[in-house]
């Protein structure tokens, strides 16, 4: 245990003034929200004296937590009373008994040097009222790992429960989006390897180091085209981050597009176009040639319109392309921030959603809500992400706050990511069904309300059918 741990370390060791943090390292899945609490942060809790919504005597016959005071005399505490770890494996050695899950108990103790009080987590309701049946008004004796024991003072327990504030973080499955810097636990990947997604594809390596640093000049240079900050709500604050919109803007208020783009909130700039003589030709070998050359040239405009044009013709597993891309949506994500769970909005997107991933990889995590199942996904930098049929309509998708992430056993510190995503936008005509005219120019710098030829350097937008 931790507390043998720094027991059996030498006394004499000087330590600086932060403190040294150990983890106890396990193979063992996580455990369900509804029997654990799996984040770093300990939960805030509440006592239950009074209820606002089901009366008292309900809420607290359904609650798992409960409250513990009086656990020693203040006035006289016992020798390893102020030893952290000491005194959570003491309290633990007692409530243990009360454990019908199997999993052990969690205890919640203040990090002040007179714990007199804590919160104790078990996996069951019926063992917290078990738990408070029996030792209300008892007194117990606590053994510490040392072979040393106290006897307490007459406890007092209650039932708890955590705050709504907390509940909110605490419920990643349920699509809460945290604000940035808040720690978490990384789930490895290889703990969802049996879950099967139909419709999700990912495709390493579908762009070259080479073209990755041009995309990234393009599109973060001075003349990216960022778009006026959104705030994002959610339900535990709202999370800012930097986009860009090309050829429809996706309003993140509404969760729909912004399909009149005469308003100077829809004017995004244009999709980047390829040459008329490259989009008349089939021949995959003239694209990437196409792609190189812009590469090697430097005409970061013209390398953009060209991986996305193979993103348009590149033939996935499940036999289908999905040419009719006309929408596309930088996400820029800082070290540390993630997104809330959703489904991309099936009345403003067609099917086949894509996401190339630029500069960093990230776990997503995706949940099908009705059966109750997740699989975690590592999207390394440069791999292209599908989501078609089930994966694209069934499957809410999102993006744990953290700074590392865990793949295969191995831990991945996040960088700065860079996300393109392209989407075929609808009309909301005929039940929204058919997609909108492709916006596209070979003008460079993109911008923002461009209305005339001298807005886009002379060249004007070119609008033709998807």
């Amino acid at each position: 245990t931790p507390a043998m741990i720094m027991s059996n370390m030498d006394k004499t060791f000087q330590y600086s003034s932060r403190q040294l943090q150990i983890t106890r390292i396990t193979s063992k899945p996580m455990l369900p929200t509804t029997i654990a609490w799996t984040r770093s942060n300990p939960p805030k809790f509440r006592r239950l004296l009074h209820s606002d919504g089901p009366s008292l005597e309900t809420e607290r016959s359904s609650v798992r937590f409960v409250f513990m005071s009086n656990l020693i005399d203040v006035s006289n505490p016992p020798q390893h009373w102020s030893d952290l770890f000491l005194v959570v494996d003491s309290i633990r050695s007692v409530v243990n008994e009360f454990d019908s899950s199997g999993e052990g108990v969690e205890v919640f103790v203040s990090n002040k040097k007179s714990i007199h009080h804590c919160h104790v987590g078990m996996r069951k309701p019926v063992d917290a009222q078990n738990l408070i049946a029996s030792l209300q008004g008892k007194s117990v004796e606590w053994k510490f790992p040392t072979g040393e024991c106290s006897q307490s003072p007459t406890l007092f327990l209650d039932y708890a429960d955590i705050t709504r504030r907390s509940e909110a973080r605490g419920k990643r499955s349920d699509g809460y989006e945290v604000e940035r810097g808040e720690p978490s636990r990384s789930e490895c990947t290889s703990t969802t390897d049996h879950i099967t997604v139909s419709g999700l594809e990912v495709v390493e390596n579908f762009v070259t180091e080479e073209e990755e640093n041009v995309l990234l000049a393009a599109v973060t240079g001075p003349y990216a085209p960022w778009a006026t900050s959104q705030v994002v709500p959610s339900k535990t604050g709202s999370v800012k981050r930097r986009v860009q919109h090309y050829g429809y803007v996706f309003d993140y208020e509404t969760a729909n597009v912004l399909r009149n783009r005469q308003t100077a909130a829809a004017a995004c700039p244009p999709m980047p176009k390829i040459p008329s003589i490259i989009k008349e030709n089939n021949d995959v070998g003239f694209l990437e040639q196409h792609i190189k050359q812009s590469v090697e040239e430097g005409r970061e405009w013209e390398a953009l319109a060209g991986i996305i044009e193979r993103t348009r013709r590149h033939k996935f597993q499940n036999g289908s392309s999905y040419p009719l891309i006309n929408q596309m949506t930088l996400n820029e994500y800082r070290r540390g921030e993630g997104i809330g769970s959703h489904i991309d909005t099936p009345s403003a997107f067609g099917d086949g959603l894509m996401s190339l991933s630029l500069n960093s990889g990230i776990v997503m995590e995706f949940r099908n809500m009705n059966k109750g199942i997740k699989k975690l996904v590592y999207l390394p930098a440069r791999s292209l992400l599908l989501l078609s049929g089930p994966a694209r309509y069934e499957w809410e998708h999102h993006i744990v706050t953290r700074t590392t992430d865990t793949h295969n056993g191995e831990i991945k510190p996040r960088g700065l990511r860079i996300s393109l995503t392209l989407r075929t936008a609808l009309t909301a005509l005929e039940g929204g069904k058919s997609p909108m005219m492709r916006v596209e120019s070979d003008s460079y710098p993109p911008k923002w309300g461009a209305k005339s030829e001298s807005d886009q350097k002379q060249t004007a937008a070119f609008i033709t059918p998807s």
